[in-house]
């Protein structure tokens, strides 16, 4: 990605996302770029358990392919970046009352989210997929009939989940997806589950 593309990105994503630190509010109908430049900062909202997109490591660290992004962006744009972990399912309102200026971690871009959200120009393609464990021989959503699926709360995973009920939901058992609050939680459980749907 060249440097123009990378500056593109960082600058369509500040000036999309109107909302500014707590200490310093501003109207979330505005545009703040002015006041991030002035500032010289902005504080990045991520959930720091979403391997490899943005988690913190042993030593307290956050890094990741969007936290690398994310600095490489800003250092070419002279802002600092101040990183704060949020509870994804709260990513939003996060966004809303201003407790961060943008969402920068795997985000997906749905109908339903740019209904609320400005998005940048994307610089990634993603999809949901099942992960299970090997054991289970689970290789379509045809074999997780009555089988337990678990996914993050406010996933675009889970949003899909519940918006297209006849391509998992109404084969999974009780026809529901256990939901938990990090990534990290929904892997850790997946030893008592056979599904689950990330990000």
């Amino acid at each position: 990605m060249t440097n123009k593309k990378i500056a593109l990105v960082l600058v369509s994503l500040l000036s999309l996302f109107l909302t500014a630190c707590t200490q310093k509010a501003s109207d979330p109908k505005q545009d703040n770029w002015d006041k991030y430049q002035e500032q010289g900062t902005i504080t990045i909202g991520f959930d720091n358990t979403f391997v490899p997109m943005g988690f913190e490591e042993k030593n307290g660290q956050y890094t990741g392919f969007d936290i690398d992004l994310a600095q490489a962006v800003s250092e070419k744009l002279g802002f600092k970046v101040q990183f704060q972990p949020i509870d994804w399912d709260m990513k939003e309102t996060e966004l809303q009352n201003g407790t961060i200026d943008a969402i920068w971690n795997g985000y997906s871009a749905t109908d339903e989210r740019r209904e609320k959200l400005d998005f940048s120009i994307p610089y990634m393609e993603n999809q949901q997929v099942l992960v299970a464990k090997k054991s289970q021989q689970i290789h379509s959503v045809e074999d997780m009939k009555d089988k337990t699926l678990g996914a993050q709360a406010g996933s675009s995973g889970y949003l899909d989940f519940e918006a297209q009920p006849d391509l998992l939901k109404n084969r999974v058992k009780d026809q529901k997806a256990n939901q938990y609050q990090s990534f990290n939680e929904t892997l850790i459980d997946l030893k008592k589950m056979i599904g689950l749907m990330p990000c």
